[in-house]
């Protein structure tokens, strides 16, 4: 993933789709990572809410460095 601009944020507070994900959480181990447009963009859910398809390659990115141990 070089030359991407990528930061990881602790959230300290819910976030409104953690909500679907935490009830899964109780089955099972899980964590959450969040793919998102910026910490001034509207949040998911809204009507305002766009995902701007440009960041699914970092998502991918992401995950498959994830997976590969990276």
């Amino acid at each position: 993933m070089q030359g991407k601009d990528l930061r990881l944020v602790e959230m300290t507070e819910a976030f409104r789709a953690s909500e679907d994900f935490g009830h899964y959480t109780k089955l099972t181990k899980g964590s959450m990572i969040y793919i998102g447009n910026g910490e001034t963009y509207p949040h998911i859910h809204t009507q305002e809410y766009d995902f701007r398809d440009e960041l699914i390659e970092t998502a991918v990115e992401l995950f498959k460095g994830l997976a590969e141990g990276e």
